[in-house]
C-alpha cells in the first residue's frame, strides 16, 4: 500500500506544479511606456556592463551611415496634452509641470494620462500615456532617451 499512497502523492505533487506553471505563464505585464514608445522611434534598451535592461531606452537620431560621413542635422519635437476636454487653464497647467529646460535640452515627466507625441528624424511617435504609467523623456543633443520609473532620477 505504500507504493499506492507514493504514487497518489506524486501525482498530486505534479498536478499542483503543473497548475502553478499554468497560472504563472497566463501572468503577462503590460509593456511600459518606453517599451511602447521604443519601436516606434527605432529605440533600443541601454543595458549595464553585465547585460541587465536598466531601464532606459535610447536612439541617436543621426545614426547611420550618411551623417557619419557627410554630418548632418536633426531636429526634434515633443508635445503633451491631456486626455478628454480640460479647461486651458488645466491644460496649461499639464504642460508646464510635465517639462523643463535642461542644460543639454528638454525633460518632461510623462505621468498618465496624457497623450505624447515625438517627432524626430526616425518618425514620429504619437501615444497615450495610460492612468499608472510613469516615465521620462530626456531630448539631449541628437539623443532621446526614455526612462522606465526605475530609471528615473539615475542619470
Amino acid at each position: 500500500m505504500d507504493w499506492l499512497e507514493d504514487t497518489v502523492t506524486n501525482r498530486f505533487i505534479f498536478a499542483i506544479l503543473i497548475s502553478m506553471a499554468t497560472t504563472a505563464s497566463a501572468q503577462t505585464t503590460d509593456p511600459t511606456f518606453c517599451e511602447r514608445l521604443a519601436p516606434q522611434l527605432q529605440m533600443k534598451p541601454v543595458e549595464n556592463g553585465k547585460g541587465l535592461a536598466t531601464g532606459v531606452w535610447r536612439v541617436n537620431t543621426l545614426s547611420g551611415i550618411g551623417p557619419a560621413l557627410f554630418g548632418g542635422t536633426s531636429t526634434m519635437s515633443i508635445s503633451i496634452r491631456p486626455i478628454g476636454d480640460p479647461s486651458y487653464a488645466e491644460a496649461t497647467a499639464l504642460i508646464e509641470k510635465a517639462c523643463e529646460t535642461t542644460k543639454g535640452g528638454t525633460r518632461c515627466t510623462i505621468d498618465g494620462p496624457m497623450r505624447v507625441k515625438i517627432g524626430t528624424r526616425k518618425g514620429v511617435a504619437d501615444l497615450e500615456a495610460k492612468v499608472g504609467d510613469l516615465a521620462e523623456i530626456e531630448i539631449k543633443g541628437v539623443i532621446v532617451l526614455c526612462r522606465d520609473p526605475q530609471a528615473i532620477g539615475k542619470r
